[in-house]
């Protein structure tokens, strides 16, 4: 069955629960029927650990409400990044926790990159070979598996990403066809493509 929603913007809220309340309360009047929720816009995950404290308080909002939920994981989780590979898989397993939580079915991850968007500004360009590109498609690959496996209740939809200008390609997810080889690699039932138009628009111009 086909839910039409709309997400909770992770700026907007910063980590206020009556911003959150609000935006419901909006929704719902609108007759929305589903929402996705960012963990990292209601600040529920410090240093790679669900805070159980913010995580209660989201329980009880959100429970006065009749929606479908899935959650946005953190922005900057990459399972590619090397230097703090721990502290990523920390992030993603909380967020699997919190979707877990709150009954929600689906978690968005944004998937791996070669060149995090975080350092566009500085600079940082991709040196890596062929070969380690194609190493670090296997360590993202494993360690979805495993947490296919570990959460086999909730689908973890893998998000096409934008391309940039000036950047690209710093992620294999912007060109469709390279997601769904990843997908395929998976091979979970509980893995699969969630399919940004937007990005989508971008791509197929860029």
């Amino acid at each position: 069955m086909m839910s039409i929603g709309t997400k909770i913007d992770e700026v907007r809220i910063d980590g206020d629960f009556d911003r959150l309340k609000h935006d419901l309360l909006s929704f719902a009047h609108l007759g929305l029927a589903a929402t996705e929720i960012p963990v990292h816009g209601l600040d529920a995950i410090k240093n790679g650990r669900l805070d159980r404290n913010r995580l209660r308080r989201t329980q009880e909002i959100l429970g006065d409400f009749d929606f479908t939920y899935s959650v946005h994981a953190p922005n900057p989780l990459n399972l590619m990044d090397v230097s703090h590979n721990d502290l990523h898989i920390s992030v993603m397993r909380a967020s699997l926790e919190f979707a877990s939580a709150i009954g929600a079915g689906i978690l968005v991850y944004h998937p791996g990159r070669f060149v995090a968007e975080e350092s566009f500004a500085i600079g940082v360009e991709s040196d890596l070979t062929p070969d380690a590109k194609k190493e670090l498609l296997h360590q993202e690959a494993d360690l979805l598996r495993s947490f296919a496996a570990e959460f086999p209740d909730i689908v973890i939809c893998m998000e096409n990403a934008r391309p940039y200008l000036f950047h690209s390609p710093y992620c294999y997810a912007e060109q469709p066809h390279l997601l769904r080889e990843q997908v395929v690699r998976i091979d979970r039932h509980n893995v699969r493509i969630n399919l940004d138009v937007g990005h989508l628009h971008m791509a197929a111009r860029f």
